[in-house]
Formats: C-alpha cells, structure tokens, sequence
C-alpha cells in the first residue's frame, strides 16, 4: 500500500507561498495544487482527484487534509464563521519546521512543488485562473466565473499578454481568450 502524500504536498505548497503572502486563499491553493499534480504527474501518482467544481478545478481532499493539518498544529485556518468553508491558510512554526523536514525526505516532490511555485505563486488570482482556464478547459464545464475570468482578461489583456507569454501560453491558446 502507497503512503498518502497529500498532506506533503499540501504542506512543502503552503510553506512556499506564506514566504510572499502569509495567509493564502483557497481558489489560490486548489489551483496551484491542481498545477502540481497536472504538470508534474509521473512524480505526483498518489496525490489529489480533482474534479470539475464552481471555480474549476477542485478537490475535497484539500480541506481534508488542511483540517487534519490544523488538528496537528500545522496549519491555520480562516473559515467563514456561518458556513465553516476554509477561506484561508496559514502555517504554523511548528508547520514550517515540519515542512524543513519532509523537503529532504521527499525532495522529488519538494523539487516539483518549487517548480510551480516559482512559475505561478506570483501571478495574481486573474492570471493564475486564466492560466487554470485556457490550459486544461475540461475542468471548467462547471465554473460560475469562467465567463466572468475570461471578460477580466479580454479586458486587461494588453497587461497580461507579456506574463502569459512568459508562463508558457501559445498563440493558439491565447486565441481561446478571443483576443
């Protein structure tokens, strides 16, 4: 039997991206975790199912996780105080002392988590879901803001063309935004 990774990849994530912003979104971490596991899945076998959602791409086990981190001291959580959804994470010292730990013992993972994270955590949320949005569509038949990420970028295109291009975008894939 396979060791369940997603708390690893969950954790060496969240304690890369606290370094620009100490508290991080939940559409942020779904889709940066959504990038790891598309873009580097011969290391990434045992990680998160994600499924089409509202804002894409999504996946249970994330909050699973995230509660089962926060239980252990890990991590921290802002969540809507009436509906209980995790708005936010953060990591605790004790979670980033961990995460020390596990970059040695897991270093191909730690290795592809730091690809994407050096490739996406900068872009801002528009960017990073357009990205999300022209790059792998099957996961978007179910979004209520697909329309309204693609008119922010039709919009602001002319600002975002230069990064889109250096994060990998094709012509062809810019065309989809419709510009």
């Amino acid at each position: 039997m396979r060791k369940n990774i997603q708390p690893v990849i969950f954790l060496l994530l969240l304690s890369r991206l606290v370094k620009v912003s100490s508290w991080i979104g939940n559409i942020r971490i779904q889709k940066l975790l959504f990038l790891v596991q598309e873009e580097s899945p011969k290391l990434i076998e045992n990680g998160f199912k994600f499924t089409p959602y509202k804002y894409g791409p999504y996946s249970d086990d994330v909050c699973d996780i995230a509660l089962s981190l926060a239980d252990r001291g890990l991590v921290e959580l802002e969540q809507d105080g009436q509906q209980g959804f995790i708005k936010s994470y953060g990591v605790t010292s004790a979670g980033m002392e961990k995460a020390t730990q596990l970059k040695s013992t897991y270093s191909e993972i730690e290795n592809a988590v730091e690809i994407i994270a050096d490739k996406y955590a900068k872009l801002n949320d528009e960017l990073l879901l357009l990205y999300v949005y022209t790059k792998y569509p099957e996961f978007t038949f179910k979004s209520e803001i697909k329309i309204e990420v693609l008119e922010i970028a039709k919009k602001n295109f002319a600002v975002l063309q230069k990064k889109a291009i250096e994060i990998g975008f094709k012509e062809s894939e810019l065309d989809l935004v419709g510009v």
